[in-house]
């Protein structure tokens, strides 16, 4: 038998094998974040001669990408091999990747395993809605506002988590994703918050990570602004059964206070339908700690034409909420009578009676609120309990109040002065009304 060199005899490859840098390939998939480059290698079995390696992904032939192809020696055959350098792109997310090999002209090239891109698109963006006024929100107490935070494009879908004043409170939340595993997601949570006074001045934020052991993303970072609404409004004085005296044209200081509230509140004061605040003095809150109080004062100058209407006021310290108003307060104005006026009258306030003869005397007042109680004497002695009862006639809002003593002429009562008194206000000065002499024949 002849000698034959051996290195003249085609010895065609029987695999070839695709790997990468460490072993991150799992039942023939791999995971890739986008924009972060990878290196595979491409190595056949020992052949003669050296192999010609292409590379494919997807149905796009990439082998212009590839490295040089250096081929090693292993006895009298070559091991060949080469590397590509790939940059992880959303787009070929699920496409195969794989290369092939031959090195015999006309030979059936050899494949190697199928390697399925999986390219993770991590989470850059979040984005939280509302953001209020200067990344400040208003909240009121002890009602809810929605908050929602919604990530960018990413795979896989993220996680989101909430926080108040640093405080984890992501089990309060909803989450929503919309997406699938051939396109990318956007993840949403709705967090339903409830306004607590304690969280004033706290900051609500989320954060989300789509990828295990990268930087979390912070979305704004919002400033709590809890609100604590009106609820009660006080009026004093409030007078017996909501209705207040007050004579006319004299003076009454009311007082409008609310509950603790922030921030502080407007207050109107009304008199019957009438706006009448800019007639009140400046308010002035008083802070208690992280609220206030707000007050306001009114000073009320009586006027006939406010009899039975009503005063109030109202406040309210947040806006699109319903106005406060406090309890109705009538005021009664009191009209003080001037004069009260006998009769019969005679020539210079002398009446002539004959003893045992009777004489009737009226005394009548003007008109006044309320009715007047009209007294009798004779000398000094109070002879009311003689006179007939009082029967005070209603002109239109006020009272004229009148009065009927049935008088028989005594002889001691010669030369003493009869005269009526009336008074419609307690406290008030009495109105006398003229004195007329009794000259007893």
């Amino acid at each position: 038998m002849n000698n034959i060199d051996f290195k003249f005899v085609l010895a065609p490859i029987t695999t070839v094998d695709i790997t990468v840098e460490k072993d991150i390939i799992a039942n023939d998939e791999i995971e890739l974040i986008e924009g972060k480059s990878q290196t595979f290698t491409c190595t056949t079995s020992p052949s003669r001669p050296a192999a010609w390696i292409q590379w494919h992904i997807g149905i796009l032939n990439v082998t212009d990408y590839a490295q040089g192809q250096p081929s090693v020696q292993n006895g009298d055959k070559y091991i060949s091999s080469s590397k590509i350098t790939y940059i992880a792109t959303n787009t070929d997310h699920l496409k195969i990747m794989y290369c092939d090999a031959v090195n015999i002209e006309g030979g059936v090239k050899v494949n190697s395993s199928k390697i399925y891109l999986h390219i993770i698109v991590p989470t850059t963006k979040l984005t939280i809605r509302p953001t209020g006024y200067n990344y400040t929100i208003e909240v009121v107490k002890e009602q809810s506002k929605i908050f929602t935070c919604t990530t960018d494009s990413s795979r896989p879908a993220a996680f989101i988590q909430w926080y108040v004043g640093g405080q984890n409170v992501t089990n309060q939340t909803q989450m929503l994703q919309t997406g699938n595993e051939s396109e990318l997601y956007t993840s949403s949570s709705s967090f339903n918050y409830t306004g607590r006074s304690i969280d004033d001045g706290l900051y609500i934020y989320c954060e989300t990570l789509n990828i295990k052991g990268r930087t979390r993303v912070k979305s704004y970072m919002l400033k709590i602004n809890i609100l604590i609404p009106v609820t009660l409004l006080t009026i004093t004085p409030s007078g017996y059964h909501n209705e207040i005296n007050i004579v006319e044209g004299e003076n009454r200081t009311f007082t409008c206070t609310t509950n603790h509230i922030r921030p502080a509140a407007l207050i109107h004061w009304y008199i019957g339908k009438q706006n009448v605040t800019n007639q009140a003095q400046l308010q002035t809150p008083k802070q208690f700690g992280d609220s206030v109080i707000s007050s306001s004062r009114f000073e009320y100058t009586g006027i006939d034409n406010d009899h039975t209407k009503v005063i109030y006021c109202q406040a309210f310290n947040v806006v699109n909420r319903q106005k406060i108003k406090s309890s109705e307060i009538e005021l009664y104005i009191k009209l003080p009578i001037k004069m009260a006026t006998i009769s019969p009258a005679s020539d210079n306030n002398v009446m002539n009676v004959i003893e045992g003869d009777a004489q009737t005397f009226n005394c009548i007042t003007d008109a006044g609120r309320p009715a007047a109680w009209i007294q009798w004497y004779i000398g000094g002695k109070n002879l009311t309990n003689q006179a007939e009862a009082q029967t005070p006639q209603q002109d239109h809002r006020m009272f004229i109040s009148f009065s009927k003593l049935r008088y028989t002429a005594v002889t001691t009562d010669h030369k003493k002065v009869i005269f009526c008194e009336g008074i419609n206000i307690e406290g008030r000065q009495k109105v006398n009304s003229n004195n007329m002499l009794l000259f007893i024949n």
